[in-house]
């Protein structure tokens, strides 16, 4: 099962959702990180809003035993399901347009449903209008109601690279959880994220333009610079030391 999510990985780049303890918790949910030094972003309070369109997450591991909001889950972008057998072949003859069944072992099964791709444009005028569709988004994720980029990479470290080809200013949405640190550059020009229901978005220019999105967190500079100057001040009493003359 796992190889075959990994497998997928690159064919899109979309999420995983699981039931259960089927998958550990960094691999059974989706990341705003990307399991850097194991951290589930799932935990993050300003994600706890869509969680809860989701349905309730129970135990310290943010488990999640009941029959979830697909329709939540497809606009954060989980398109691949992994539950009990029993469970996903019922759902599979329920809904059989919704679902289609991926892989299969003797007590899991993976199934696929469509889901909101990892970057869009929305192309509204305002943040009031910007609001209104994202929430109408998640009641009806439809992907027909979205531009698409023209291409999108993500790193295994969690960053992003997006090139897309607008005629009109528009939002760009990244289907990961907003968090400070997350820097925008756009031709190597400084754009804002903005935090719009848990999700990084980023009002983007019209025109063709790519946007390079990573994190580098002010505790980072902050501790370059405290280490260079801690090097600096070990220099000056090194040499300070080496001048000194020598007693006899």
């Amino acid at each position: 099962m796992v190889r075959y999510l990994g497998n997928q990985f690159p064919r899109g780049y979309y999420k995983t959702f699981a039931n259960g303890l089927l998958l550990l918790p960094n691999l059974g949910t989706w990341y705003g990180f990307n399991q850097i030094s194991e951290y589930d972003a799932m935990g993050l309070r300003n994600y706890q809003q869509l969680k809860q369109h989701i349905g309730f997450f129970g135990g310290g591991m943010e488990v999640f035993n009941n029959m979830p909001n697909f329709n939540a889950l497809r606009f954060l972008g989980a398109k691949y399901l992994v539950f009990p057998k029993n469970m996903g072949m019922y759902l599979i003859q329920k809904s059989p347009k919704q679902f289609r069944l991926a892989i299969m072992s003797e007590r899991v099964v993976i199934l696929e449903q469509p889901a909101m791709p990892r970057a869009y444009i929305l192309n509204v005028p305002d943040r009031k209008q910007l609001d209104v569709m994202l929430k109408d988004l998640m009641i009806n994720p439809d992907e027909s109601h979205v531009l698409s980029v023209k291409s999108y990479h993500l790193d295994k470290n969690g960053s992003e690279n997006v090139y897309y080809s607008i005629s009109k200013p528009g939002f760009l949405v990244l289907n990961e959880n907003y968090y400070p640190g997350w820097v925008a550059q756009l031709d190597n020009q400084h754009l804002e994220i903005e935090n719009l229901l848990g999700l990084r978005v980023i009002p983007v220019p019209a025109g063709n333009h790519t946007i390079n999105i990573f994190y580098k967190p002010n505790s980072f500079r902050q501790g370059l610079v405290l280490s260079l100057c801690s090097l600096f001040i070990w220099l000056i009493l090194a040499i300070y030391a080496y001048k000194e003359p020598k007693t006899q």
